[in-house]
């Protein structure tokens, strides 16, 4: 007899994960840490999602954000490759006013389209700074479309998911103020940091949205995580997190933490 595996949920204390404020259970919604919209089609239907508590007003903000994010990132992916064609032409449907099948949601589309494409531009050269290290592959095939991205807007969804990814794995909330630097490197320039780090890793897999690398180590007072998000196949992007614990801090993360940092001063990033 099949037996439906039933969902744990990480002890939130009627938490919401992202802001850490108590919140009613009637406020409470489940999220999704990675957006669903942002899975291709080709994810298997069978496949969970991650998913935890959070207020309505985080789960509305964040959306808002993600909508728009997905779009402007889906202008730089390949249309052709399995993990994100279906994400590049999801973007370009949701700004087409032949779509709508109402006046409002016409003008909606159309109000979505003059945004984006106020924020793409033709470039005669590579900026020194400011390129997501992920897409400079683009311009080497020929591209000369420069699209902006909110930093911190980026930023923002980068530091959900690790707030979502923490309290799933670690079972821990991350108070509101703990330290989760994002970064945007080189992968060359990255594997020297993760060699020290990886007999402690773990995978976290959802093919083929989200692979996810985690190094997590902590003595006494600190714990320092790494982790490395990469999203279709073709997005890039790491993050630290430093937590005061009643343990002390493990020697190699600590030194593969500091070597992302210092590897970033030298790395385009956004």
């Amino acid at each position: 007899m099949a037996v439906k595996k039933r969902e744990v949920r990480p002890r939130s204390k009627r938490r919401c994960v992202y802001c850490t404020r108590e919140t009613a259970a009637e406020m409470l919604t489940r999220d999704h840490v990675i957006a669903e919209s942002w899975y291709p089609t080709s994810t298997p239907p069978n496949m969970a999602k991650w998913k935890v508590d959070c207020c309505r007003t985080c789960n509305g903000a964040y959306g808002r954000v993600e909508q728009e994010l997905l779009i402007l990132l889906a202008l730089c992916l390949n249309p052709h490759s399995p993990a994100s064609s279906s994400i590049v032409q999801k973007a370009l449907d949701s700004m087409n006013p032949d779509l709508a099948t109402s006046d409002r949601e016409k003008g909606a589309r159309l109000a979505l389209k003059r945004r984006v494409y106020s924020r793409i531009e033709e470039a005669d050269e590579l900026p020194d700074k400011g390129v997501l290290p992920s897409f400079l592959e683009n311009w080497k095939l020929g591209s000369r479309m420069r699209v902006y991205v909110s930093k911190a807007d980026l930023h923002a969804v980068v530091r959900k998911w690790v707030r979502g990814l923490h309290s799933l794995t670690i079972k821990r909330i991350l108070p509101k103020r703990a330290k989760i630097d994002v970064i945007h490197i080189q992968d060359d320039e990255a594997a020297a940091a993760f060699t020290e780090v990886e007999p402690f890793a773990v995978m976290h897999l959802k093919p083929p949205c989200v692979s996810v690398m985690q190094a997590t180590a902590s003595e006494e007072t600190e714990a320092e995580t790494i982790y490395r998000f990469v999203l279709w196949e073709q997005y890039t992007v790491y993050a630290t997190v430093s937590e005061k614990l009643r343990r002390k801090r493990n020697k190699q993360t600590a030194r593969a933490t500091g070597s992302l940092h210092q590897n970033r001063s030298r790395s385009a990033r956004l």
